[in-house]
């Protein structure tokens, strides 16, 4: 008889730490991303270069950046398999770099004594807020596969930085050069969030969470010299995975 008790006690214990009970739970995280941004039109405004007048496409412009990404949750079960989730998230800045120069070794010159282009690079920061319903499914004793979609409210700074040698045309690569960051902008738009992760406990209220994400946003194509969007702005997507630490009450 008190082998079965002492089972039965057992048994409760174990049911108890695998439900997830109605409840709140806040978590913090991070991991790494990959920004893919989408594709631009870079123009000629004013320079002289055979065989692209003013104001002819140059060249359509994508790119990839890995980055940093930080996270943080709160949320609440409202049954062992229904969960609602606030997070915020910030990434690292990712970058396109232009096509310049055109040749090795030479940089790409307005001429008229104005700035000698060397380098013109795309710098964009999204930071958003994504609310998030998901479900569970319980996969053993301790673990748990969380599934979820929703809505990511995305904020994406962009600027254009120049590394520039003043006056010429056409000079040398090693001259020395100067360095200049254009105006910044902000978009602000809505996207979508889709996740999947793993969450093990480790005690009653604390457990590790292993997720990734699928985000959207947007990102704008600033005024510069060189630079003209074909749209005003353009999507980007963020692939990333990042690890959390869970408590839940």
């Amino acid at each position: 008889m008190n082998a079965l008790k002492l089972l039965a006690v057992i048994s409760i214990l174990a049911s108890s730490a695998l439900a997830q009970e109605p409840g709140f739970f806040v978590g913090a995280g991070g991991g790494l991303a990959r920004l893919d941004v989408g594709r631009f039109t870079v123009y000629n405004p004013n320079a002289v270069i055979t065989g692209h007048p003013e104001g002819e496409p140059l060249a359509s412009i994508d790119g990839r950046s890995n980055v940093s990404v930080a996270r943080l949750n709160v949320g609440y079960n409202f049954t062992e398999d229904f969960a609602l989730q606030l997070s915020y998230v910030a990434y690292g800045t990712g970058e396109v770099k232009m096509p310049f120069p055109l040749y090795p070794g030479y940089v790409w010159g307005v001429g008229g004594g104005a700035p000698t282009y060397q380098r013109h690079v795309l710098r964009y920061k999204p930071t958003s807020f994504t609310l998030m319903p998901s479900y569970t499914y319980a996969v053993g004793e301790k673990s748990r596969v969380i599934v979820g979609a929703g809505i990511n409210y995305g904020m994406t700074s962009s600027h254009f930085e120049d590394t520039t040698i003043p006056g010429g045309t056409v000079a040398p690569g090693n001259l020395v050069p100067q360095s200049h960051s254009f105006a910044e902008e902000t978009e602000h738009a809505l996207g979508f969030i889709l996740s999947l992760g793993i969450n093990r406990l480790i005690t009653e209220h604390f457990s590790v969470e292993l997720t990734g994400n699928f985000s959207t946003f947007r990102t704008k194509i600033p005024t510069s010299p060189w630079a003209a969007g074909s749209k005003s702005s353009v999507r980007t997507d963020a692939f990333g995975t990042d690890l959390a630490l869970v408590w839940h009450w």
